[in-house]
């Protein structure tokens, strides 16, 4: 693969830059008609995409194209026994890593409902409007189960009708590098067939402290503690 693609960028070396610098602070001589860039984590906005591109838009014309265009980010309410008692056993001392958003390669799970979409993003974002946000979603169980978290999964649109997504009953061919991201509940929740779920997600964002974390919550059937409200799990901008 790396030959092929030498012989095919090879004639255009003189003309290909490489800036090494965040591209937040880049400051070149003329602005762009196309940026491109790849910077989604498996919730879509969970490795700072729209703080990133936020920071980078200055540089893209006003007519200018990003790829990707959008991103939403879809959540599921599931069954993971062995990945739930996981977190509890094996995190690192001193970390409780079930207010933790983790991503994991779901194998032994079961969908408690379908999935539904959560927030969204689209680039540029000329307007800056805060890229904080929040949601409450409603589910039905179609059985019962046990309900230890929620799975979350991402969509996006690079430009015009071409998309991608790591959304379990369509997932894109070859996007295996993306595994799932994974929402613990504080404790498992029993449900029945038709019980109400209702869930509540928010992003938070810190332009003081430069961090951006996630806060979320069951409030039905039971009501269970907002997680990470006080963060103690974030990244860093």
């Amino acid at each position: 693969m790396t030959l092929k693609l030498q012989s095919q960028w090879k004639p255009h070396a003189t003309s290909i830059h490489v800036v090494q610098c965040d591209m937040r602070v880049f400051r070149p001589k003329e602005k762009a008609d196309l940026l491109i860039s790849e910077l989604l984590g498996s919730f879509g906005c969970n490795e700072l995409s729209p703080e990133c591109l936020d920071g980078a838009q200055h540089y893209l014309k006003p007519d200018g194209i990003s790829i990707p265009a959008s991103y939403s980010n879809f959540v599921q309410p599931v069954m993971a026994i062995n990945l739930y008692e996981d977190l509890l056993t094996y995190a690192p001392p001193q970390r409780k890593q079930i207010d933790e958003l983790v991503l994991v390669d779901l194998r032994a799970f079961v969908e408690v409902a379908p999935y539904q979409e959560a927030f969204g993003f689209h680039h540029p974002n000329f307007a800056e409007h805060s890229n904080v946000r929040d949601c409450k979603l409603t589910f039905e169980a179609d059985n019962d189960y046990r309900l230890t978290g929620f799975a979350g999964y991402f969509n996006l649109v690079l430009y015009g009708d071409i998309s991608m997504n790591i959304l379990p009953d369509k997932q894109t061919v070859g996007l295996t590098s993306w595994f799932p991201a994974f929402f613990g509940l504080s404790r498992p929740v029993d449900v029945k067939k038709g019980d109400r779920i209702v869930f509540q997600i928010g992003r938070r964002v810190s332009e003081e402290n430069r961090r951006v974390w996630y806060v979320w919550a069951l409030l039905e059937p039971e009501v269970l503690p907002l997680q990470n409200a006080q963060p103690t799990h974030w990244i860093s901008m």
